[in-house]
């Protein structure tokens, strides 16, 4: 399975996340967005921590592993370890749904728009762990 979550950073900086999980345990994280981290080589410290965790896991582990993965005397623009936890969540979340289409946070606080169900357009209850905050948090498996 594969997914594929954003999380925009309430300074407005994105976090894409593409997941593959394979018989239950992350085999595949790549992070990326519009942040700098340096050395570079740090964002590959960070994917390789999180593989081997189990699909199941939660935010606050995926947060606290996203931590140890940083490597000392990084330096994180734009960016911190929550965010690249909330955007696997978030792909994990899309990967286990792949059936439907992920939802968009709007502006209303733990509602999401979703074309399928509800019909389109309508505002729905979002997955409450693919939310950060006050904010938006996208959802989607690749097409």
């Amino acid at each position: 399975m594969r997914g594929h979550g954003e999380y925009k950073m309430p300074a407005g900086k994105l976090v894409v996340a593409d997941v593959a999980i394979v018989d239950g345990v992350l085999r595949a994280v790549a992070v990326s967005g519009d942040f700098f981290l340096e050395p570079d080589s740090a964002l590959d410290a960070v994917n390789a921590a999180l593989v081997g965790l189990p699909a199941n896991v939660s935010l606050d582990m995926l947060t606290a592993v996203g931590i140890a993965g940083v490597p000392p005397q990084t330096q994180m623009y734009g960016v911190d370890p929550e965010a690249f936890a909330v955007a696997v969540h978030s792909a994990i979340f899309a990967a286990k749904n792949s059936g439907r289409r992920g939802g968009r946070v709007s502006s209303r606080r733990g509602f999401a728009r979703d074309s399928q169900e509800g019909g389109a357009g309508s505002v729905i209850p979002h997955h409450p762990q693919g939310r950060f905050g006050d904010a938006a948090v996208v959802s989607r498996t690749p097409s």
